[in-house]
C-alpha cells in the first residue's frame, strides 16, 4: 500500500511540474502575440 501511495504521489507531483512548465510557455504567448500585433500596428501607421 505504502508503495502504490509513494508512485500516486510522485505521478502528481509530476504533473503539476509539468503544468506549470506548460503554464509558463502558454502564459506569456497570448501576450506575446497580442504585442507583436500593436508593434505591427504603429509600423504601419508611420
Amino acid at each position: 500500500a505504502m508503495v502504490a501511495a509513494e508512485l500516486n504521489r510522485q505521478k502528481s507531483r509530476a504533473q503539476n511540474t509539468l503544468i506549470k512548465s506548460l503554464g509558463w510557455i502558454i502564459v506569456p504567448l497570448p501576450v506575446f502575440v497580442y504585442y507583436q500585433r500593436r508593434l505591427r500596428e504603429k509600423d504601419n501607421e508611420i
